[in-house]
């Protein structure tokens, strides 16, 4: 197909068994059809929530003018050298205009729903050329892969937007240039949960912090004395200056691990003591639904009957040892192993009850 013409769109939307009232379709697949323009007809399709145009040859976006629906749009693989003509999509939540030759991000900046920028594979080069990403605060996830950017100022414009929760920027010669690439990016983008190949837990999040403060630690120091918060720009300043003091990082970062073993190991600790102060419960319950079925306790008080399932919930008995129960005159009723008292006293005598555990 050389134009998009409503008719063939139709005729897409007929093959795939969608509805052929334009309006009544959320989707719409024009992707690989090797159209050159995006054409008016399409507004037909007012009704469109996901625009599928990957793999054609339009040079830009545009007459999407009634298109106010659109939360996702592909146009990766296509020529585009901006990201123009979006100006009426305003609900847009996610754009992959990966593999284009867009040289600068742009127009972009009045989606204020926009989550999600997939932008690998394009032109970009320096900080001016994303600077725009400062007035795009919704965007959580950002794909860089694959360009060309190669100047660390890059990474001043990534710092300032404060919903960035996922970046990817491999294949840029940036990432050679960031002195501790990815101990500086989580330290200087802190809400990040994903980089590059694998994703940001707690644990690297805060051995991370101490790394960054133990090597900037001069700069958190103020002329009355006082120690401040670290910022972006401070460990930015203590790593261009040479004045980072990495033997501090990583003895900071070695003591933040310690702590956090010990924290873990503190944490197991209060999970097995509860686990096992459950099971003792579940024992006692069980226990205390037996023993008044026995005749030697029928009529022992209830605070007896607690004493004696807890105490018998907690030495449990092997199935070769010989047990029983043994009653004192006074009524009060204790648990033998072995024809002896388990909880001191003296050898009982009064109303024992012995058998084999089976």
């Amino acid at each position: 197909m050389v134009d998009m013409t409503l008719d063939a769109i139709q005729q897409i939307t007929k093959e795939l068994k969608q509805y052929q009232t334009p309006s009544l379709n959320d989707k719409l697949y024009l992707h690989f059809k090797g159209w050159k323009k995006i054409e008016p007809c399409i507004n037909e399709y007012d009704g469109v929530k996901a625009l599928w145009l990957e793999g054609n040859a339009l040079s830009k976006i545009e007459n999407l003018d009634r298109l106010a629906s659109l939360r996702c749009l592909y146009v990766q693989q296509n020529c585009l050298e901006d990201l123009s003509g979006l100006e009426n999509c305003p609900e847009l939540d996610a754009i992959n205009c990966s593999n284009n030759s867009i040289r600068q991000i742009s127009h972009i900046a009045h989606l204020q729903r926009l989550n999600t920028l997939q932008i690998a594979n394009n032109k970009l080069t320096d900080a001016s050329d994303v600077e725009h990403l400062r007035l795009c605060p919704s965007i959580g996830v950002l794909d860089l892969q694959n360009n060309k950017l190669e100047d660390p100022a890059v990474l001043e414009v990534l710092a300032d937007m404060p919903n960035l929760r996922v970046l990817q920027m491999q294949g840029n010669p940036v990432t050679r240039k960031i002195a501790h690439y990815r101990k500086t990016v989580i330290a200087r983008c802190r809400q990040l949960t994903y980089l590059d190949d694998r994703p940001v837990f707690e644990d690297e999040r805060r051995t991370t912090t101490a790394w960054a403060r133990g090597g900037a630690a001069h700069k958190l120091v103020g002329e009355d004395g006082s120690k401040g918060e670290l910022t972006a720009v401070l460990l930015q300043e203590a790593l261009q200056d040479g004045t980072f003091d990495k033997n501090a990082a990583h003895e900071a970062e070695k003591e933040e691990r310690a702590a956090i073993r010990a924290e873990k190991e503190e944490k197991e600790r209060r999970n097995r003591e509860a686990f096992q102060e459950m099971m003792l419960d579940a024992r006692v319950r069980r226990i205390k639904q037996i023993l008044p079925n026995v005749r030697l306790f029928k009529g022992i008080a209830e605070d007896m009957l607690e004493e004696l399932s807890y105490k018998v919930a907690a030495n449990p008995v092997h199935k070769n040892e010989i047990v029983g129960f043994a009653k004192e005159e006074e009524g009060r009723v204790q648990f033998c192993k072995d024809g002896k008292p388990c909880f001191g006293g003296a050898r009982l005598a009064t109303g024992q009850y012995f058998g084999e555990v089976t």
